[in-house]
């Protein structure tokens, strides 16, 4: 009587095997010459089953309690360092999602509406800022500076409107990059004193 157990037949008894008939035997031998599939036992039946392909970011796939398990590999733990360049590059996205978001402010009207202060945005701001205090020192007071402001509507500001409307965006780009500035320096000390916990509750 031939005998199966996991990946192997036999004429002879098999430890932890299990008979199985001629024609069984006959079958799995040809399927493990040509190589296509593998024997198997469960619940005290032997089948032919092919090796699953392995899984992305898993191990080789063994057989294990009656069925193919796919284990995941496990990633390596980042090291602090790695763990504080992550967090100084989430704390800059965070810094430039403030600067698109803008600053409120009341236009005329009134108005309220956002002043954009994207990086590109500082050099149009600081222009405007300029001529709204040389236009003030010549006396003027009527609404002659033209601005555009984030809803894509241009507002007719005088002098003193505008130098209102670029102080409170360049003290609010003053505030991100001082917030900024904070957080950066406290994932340096954590990192300094090798606190992993304490650079991952680290938020904008």
């Amino acid at each position: 009587m031939p005998y199966a157990a996991d990946n192997r037949i036999s004429k002879a008894p098999l430890a932890g095997g299990v008979e199985i008939s001629e024609q069984e035997y006959s079958q799995a031998r040809d399927e493990l010459l040509v190589g296509d599939k593998l024997v198997k036992v469960r619940d005290g039946q032997m089948f032919l089953t092919e090796k699953p392909e392995k899984l992305p970011d898993h191990k080789e796939p063994v057989w294990q309690d009656g069925e193919w398990f796919h284990e995941p590999i496990e990633p390596e733990p980042k090291s602090i360092e790695q763990l504080a360049d992550d967090k100084r590059r989430e704390l800059d996205r965070a810094r430039d999602e403030a600067f698109a978001l803008g600053t409120p402010f009341e236009f005329p009207g009134p108005n309220q509406d956002h002043i954009q202060i994207r990086p590109e945005d500082k050099s149009n701001l600081l222009a405007i800022a300029i001529e709204a205090r040389d236009l003030k020192a010549a006396g003027e007071s009527n609404p002659v500076i033209d601005f555009r402001a984030a809803s894509n509507i241009t507002y007719h500001l005088t002098p003193n409107q505008a130098i209102d409307m670029t102080n409170a965006a360049l003290m609010h780009v003053k505030t991100i990059y001082e917030k900024s500035w904070q957080l950066k320096d406290a994932v340096g000390a954590t990192l300094a004193a090798a606190d992993r916990e304490a650079i991952e509750v680290i938020t904008w």
